[in-house]
């Protein structure tokens, strides 16, 4: 499927890949559903339940019962999971970034200031001033 092969979820306009037994995506249905009563998930394991209900891959740290967090074995709290990039934070990454929430947002307003800076919109002393005062404002 990855080059182009491989059955597509039927929802009109999605163009991702159908997920056994059904002919949809996981995000319209498709896949194994967890086998709780009432629950509409998605099965992660081969005992058919969503990890709310105990499927998929647990932290393997001795007593903890926690979803484990990518190829680390691990739940967040013990080590699992991937941290912001950022030296001094040791917050989750968000979603498709190297940093937390917070550092993605402000390395976004830096570029943006940046960017206004390149095309004239800004002097060199308004974008100091500018960066300052973001980073002033992040601080606290």
């Amino acid at each position: 499927v990855a080059h182009g092969g491989g059955k597509r979820c039927q929802e009109p306009g999605c163009e991702k890949s159908a997920k056994e037994p059904t002919d949809h995506c996981i995000a319209h249905g498709g896949g194994h559903q967890c086998q709780e009563a009432w629950c509409s998930k998605t099965a992660h394991s081969a005992g058919g339940y969503c990890t709310g209900h105990g499927g998929g891959k647990r932290c393997e740290e001795y007593g903890c019962e926690t979803k484990a967090l990518g190829a680390s074995g691990r739940c967040w709290k013990h080590g699992g999971g991937k941290r912001c990039a950022e030296s001094s934070c040791n917050r989750p990454t968000a979603a498709q970034s190297s940093f937390c929430s917070a550092h993605a947002d402000l390395s976004g307003k830096l570029a943006e200031i940046e960017r206004a800076k390149s095309a004239g919109r800004l002097t060199a002393k308004e974008a100091t001033q500018m960066r300052a005062s973001i980073i002033d404002d992040f601080m606290c």
